[in-house]
């Protein structure tokens, strides 16, 4: 099991896909990704993970605490940079069998991804 942090909160589903322009809804997946990328390396993730593989994603906000399903953006973010640095060959679910959102207070915004 490996336990990924990042310390910001990915965008709400809500404010990502309702009339966004796309270059900024790239932006935001751009560096998303690189947050990721960035975290994976902290976490000494291996670079070949055994799928299928379940990922857990906890948004943790210090404010409002956001519903549960949009944590789905986290995981999108999350499966697609697996995907993208090389950790599984695809992010279809033969390889991301089952996602886990989950959504609590805490006393900072932050995201944790757990992949097992």
């Amino acid at each position: 099991m490996f336990r990924i942090i990042v310390d910001c909160l990915p965008p709400s589903l809500n404010r990502f896909y309702s009339g966004m322009h796309w270059a900024k809804r790239k932006a935001i997946v751009d560096e998303w990704h690189g947050l990721m990328r960035l975290a994976f390396v902290e976490t000494q993730l291996p670079k070949t993970l055994p799928t299928p593989i379940t990922l857990s994603v906890t948004q943790f906000c210090k404010g409002i605490v956001r519903d549960s399903d949009n944590a789905v953006v986290g995981a999108k973010f999350c499966g697609d940079a697996l995907k993208l640095y090389g950790y599984i060959p695809d992010d279809s679910p033969e390889f991301i069998s089952t996602v886990i959102l989950q959504s609590a207070k805490g006393k900072a915004d932050k995201t944790v991804f757990i992949i097992q």
